[in-house]
């Protein structure tokens, strides 16, 4: 029964914890400098871990004597503190081919994700461009339009003239074109079948 209450009372503590947290406001907190905190944190615990391990396979008697047989025998080449770090990425250089797959597997997922972020960059300024590309566009047809001079768009990239009238017919550059009473644009399918195409602006 008594850890039945100590369990609910740390449910309720738990709760009002997460309700005060709910109703913090966020928008001011610095989400990239806490995560650099985070990272930084995390490597220096990472980063101590990794020279405990090496300090102590440099005072294991069994890994200098490891080492100084390679070293004789010429099997390796380099100091005591690259060694005892060999020795412990490798499991005691009984899983070699390993550490060398997942280095390179590191080194490959960080290729790929830097590549994925500048196509992510590259696609930001296409479509920025894009968008001020179109503003640009509406805006000089927007002149257009204040002048008398709205472009319609027939077959292609064809610009129409804005001045025809109300029901008139048309025949433009190799098509026929013709403009229905409230001033919208048809042009007849080029392919001869007797259709009419609604034009755009």
């Amino acid at each position: 029964m008594k850890t039945l209450r100590t369990l609910l009372a740390a449910a309720a503590s738990l709760a009002a914890m997460t309700g005060a947290a709910s109703a913090q406001d966020f928008t001011q907190m610095d989400i990239s400098g806490w995560y650099n905190s985070q990272v930084q944190q995390q490597n220096a615990y990472m980063n101590n871990m990794q020279e405990q391990i090496i300090q102590q396979n440099m005072a294991n008697p069994q890994i200098v004597a490891m080492y100084n047989q390679m070293v004789a025998s010429g099997q390796f080449h380099g100091d005591l503190r690259t060694f005892a770090y060999n020795y412990a990425a490798t499991g005691g250089f009984q899983n070699t081919r390993g550490y060398y797959q997942t280095s390179n597997d590191i080194v490959n997922n960080e290729r790929r994700a830097w590549n994925g972020y500048q196509g992510a960059v590259q696609n930001s300024r296409n479509a920025y461009n894009g968008y001020t590309g179109g503003f640009s566009e509406n805006m000089q047809e927007a002149g257009r339009g204040l002048m008398g001079q709205s472009t319609y768009y027939g077959y292609g990239t064809q610009a129409l003239p804005h001045t025809w009238g109300a029901n008139t017919q048309h025949y433009y550059q190799g098509n026929h074109y013709y403009v229905d009473q409230s001033g919208t644009y048809w042009m007849a399918d080029p392919n001869g079948s007797g259709y009419w195409y609604q034009l755009q602006r």
